[in-house]
Formats: C-alpha cells, sequence, structure tokens
C-alpha cells in the first residue's frame, strides 16, 4: 500500500461488479487534475491478481485491494461484529479497517460498495468527508428497520452525493433534505462510438437487447408477461452477466412466458471492447425498469445510434436531454401490432450528436474536479441537479 499524503480524494469500488469499474478507474487516473487512490473490494484471489494486471497495465501505482488482510478494527464496530448474526467477511474487515484508519481523508464511495457495517461505523465514528455516487438510491430496497434507521442518518453525513442523473438527486433532496445533492455522469469511453454507425440492413430478425442484469429479473418478468405469444421477426437477449439468481433459475422464469426459441440469456463476462461489440449486434434496447439502471449501456447504445425503448427514471433523463427515446409501452403495442420498431438513421443520428455535445469528456471531468474541491457552501448555494 503506497503513501496516501499526497492523495486528494479515496475512490472506494465494488472490484465484483463487472465492465464499468475499470472503464472509470482508469479514466479518473489518467484524466482528472486531482490525485486519486483507488480502493478495490474483491471477493477472490482471481480478482486480486485480476486487478493487479489492470493497474499495472494503466501505469497506476495509487491502489489498494482489499481481499483478506483485515487490520485492527475500533473496540464498538468489534462488538457490533460479534453481535451481527451472519458472519462478515475477511474482505468486509479489511476495508472497515482501511477505512478507519484513513477517517480523516476525502473519501468518495462509488455505487453500493456501502455495507450496513460501514453505515454503522460512520455514525459512530468522526469521518472528515464522506462522499457517495448514488448509482440508485439505497432506500428503494427493501431492508430492516435498524438498516433503514442508519441509512437515513447516513445520508445527512455526506459532504457530497454525486448522482447520474436529475430524477435521483431530487428524489433525495426531497426526502431526506440532502442541500449536497448534485447531477454529474461519469466520463467514458467508447472504441466503437465513432468507427461503427448503424447501417441500413436487410436482416428478417430485430435483435432486441433487454437490460440490465439479473437484478432486473423482476421486471423482466412484468416485461414478458406483456408480450404476445406470437414473437416471429424478433430474437430478445435478456443482459444477466451478475445478480442474485443463478442461470438456470433466472432462464426458467424467462420460459414461463417466452418460448425458448425467441430469447437467450446474456451471461459471459467480456472484456469492455467486446462487450461494445456486443452491444452492436443489437438493433434495439429495451430497458423496462423503472429505476435508474444501465446507464452506461443505455450511453453506449445512443453511440452506437441504436433505438431505444425505455421506463421511469431512464426514459425521463434521456428524453430530458433532448434524445429521443420511446417508452416501453411504445414497444409492447409496436410488437402486438407487428409495426416497425427501429428508429430512421436520421433520428438515431442526431440522438448520437446530441449526446457528444452534451456528454464531452472534458466537461465531466471539469464537473468532477469542481464537485470533489469546491467549498460546500459555494456548492449548496449553486443549482446542479442538471448537467447541461
Amino acid at each position: 500500500m503506497n503513501s496516501l499524503n499526497c492523495i486528494d480524494i479515496i475512490d472506494v469500488f465494488d472490484g465484483n461488479i463487472p465492465i464499468h469499474t475499470k472503464e472509470y478507474i482508469e479514466l479518473f487516473y489518467k484524466y482528472s487534475n486531482l490525485k486519486h487512490y483507488f480502493v478495490i473490494l474483491v471477493s477472490s484471489k482471481n480478482k486480486v491478481q485480476e486487478y493487479q494486471v489492470f493497474f499495472s497495465k494503466i501505469g497506476c501505482r495509487q491502489y489498494y485491494i482489499v481481499h483478506d488482510n483485515p487490520g485492527q478494527l475500533p473496540f464498538l464496530l468489534t462488538i457490533l461484529l460479534r453481535l451481527r448474526r451472519t458472519q462478515t467477511s475477511l474482505e468486509e474487515k479489511s476495508l472497515l479497517s482501511f477505512l478507519y484508519k484513513n477517517r480523516k481523508k476525502k473519501i468518495l464511495f462509488h455505487g453500493n460498495v456501502i455495507t450496513p457495517m460501514m453505515v454503522y461505523m460512520f455514525n459512530l465514528y468522526s469521518f472528515r468527508s464522506l462522499n457517495w455516487v448514488c448509482w440508485g438510491t439505497i432506500l428503494g430496497k427493501r431492508q430492516s428497520v435498524l438498516k433503514t434507521v442508519a441509512y437515513k442518518k447516513l445520508y445527512g453525513k455526506f459532504r457530497r452525493i454525486v448522482c447520474l442523473m436529475s430524477e435521483d438527486a431530487i428524489e433525495i433532496r426531497k426526502l431526506f433534505k440532502c442541500k449536497c445533492t448534485f447531477v454529474c455522469p461519469y466520463p467514458d469511453k467508447n472504441p466503437l462510438a465513432k468507427k461503427n454507425k448503424t447501417e441500413k440492413s436487410d436482416k428478417t430478425i430485430t435483435k432486441v437487447l433487454v437490460g440490465n442484469s439479473g437484478h432486473s429479473l423482476e421486471s423482466y418478468i412484468e416485461f414478458c408477461q406483456r408480450l404476445p405469444k406470437d414473437l416471429d421477426g424478433l430474437h430478445f437477449t435478456f443482459m444477466r452477466v451478475y445478480g442474485p439468481v443463478g442461470f438456470n433459475d433466472f432462464k426458467n422464469k424467462i420460459l414461463n412466458y417466452i418460448d425458448k426459441k425467441y430469447f437467450d440469456v446474456w451471461d459471459e463476462l467480456l472484456s469492455l471492447e467486446q462487450y461494445y461489440k456486443k452491444l452492436n449486434e443489437y438493433d434495439v434496447y429495451v430497458s423496462p425498469q423503472t429505476t435508474q439502471t444501465g446507464l452506461g449501456a443505455i450511453y453506449a447504445m445512443i453511440k452506437l445510434e441504436k433505438t431505444l425503448f425505455l421506463a421511469g427514471y431512464n426514459y425521463s433523463w434521456v428524453s430530458s436531454l433532448g434524445i429521443n427515446a420511446q417508452l416501453l409501452e411504445k414497444f409492447i403495442d409496436s410488437v402486438k401490432s407487428k409495426n416497425e420498431l427501429k428508429f430512421p438513421i436520421e433520428i438515431l443520428t442526431k440522438n448520437n450528436d446530441i449526446y457528444s455535445d452534451i456528454f464531452s469528456n472534458k466537461r465531466r471531468f471539469d464537473k468532477w474536479d469542481n464537485l470533489l474541491t469546491a467549498d460546500r457552501n459555494t456548492l449548496n448555494n449553486s443549482d446542479l441537479l442538471t448537467f447541461i
């Protein structure tokens, strides 16, 4: 572990989540004006080796891979761990120990890497600057009363909450009165964005990708229930690269509603470049989830000039940018009436142009650096609930 004396911010990621984590780390390391130190939580030795190779490849030495080397923990937290019904993993203990030792540093948590024990620790001990990137609000999930109360207290402890879309930021400000909530999308890269424009195709089968992960299974099922039995001319791929449901159970649940000849399951973890190549095979992207999910895939499909059918927060956010997407209901109606699903190429090209204009990486990095360094009072007096 390298010295953290000259570090501006500690970034904490769940390294078990595939694809975009490495992309974000590489971009922040190479292009941010701040000095980042990356802490990666992993659950296997294979993941440790994978990230060691990754950091070596990008030339970054400012990192710590958390696995199974727990250090000394504070007394009250040790008691809480002993009282816990479920056994705490070595990697979680290691991360708790690291965070406690560095509680005087500015820490930025990315996504749902925050565990319940971390929440209790933050409420027990004084941390200088806790910050969080929201990948969908934590409190949208079912949990115990004790856990809910602890999370509610946590929202008020964050110096900054960075949301990836306005809808999440507005919800957090409304529910928890957190003025320190702002909107800033992640930077991204897409090796295919400028090389592979959508071309007119004579294919008789329209390939539909349904995203974003196994966590979306409930919304997948609701979506499938609304489809007609006759799906000739269509082939669906359901994304299940990660999530709580095993492959066979996942596939069998879809089979209850769609004949096996009409769909397959994307279960393979790919490199970023392979991931974009696979996305480019599809004509249409559908996201039936009403809460924020799959923004990385949505943005990639915009740049690859594919047709979008979205629901809930994803639809509201993308539409607010001026990008032409359709509601999920339009997809259902079009399938039932056998209407064309794909948008005209002119619309898809315009969507790509709008996205590229709004979301230049320079603009995103300037805002990220400003959000992470500006005085809190300055930020609270500014209107940063939109990105445009």
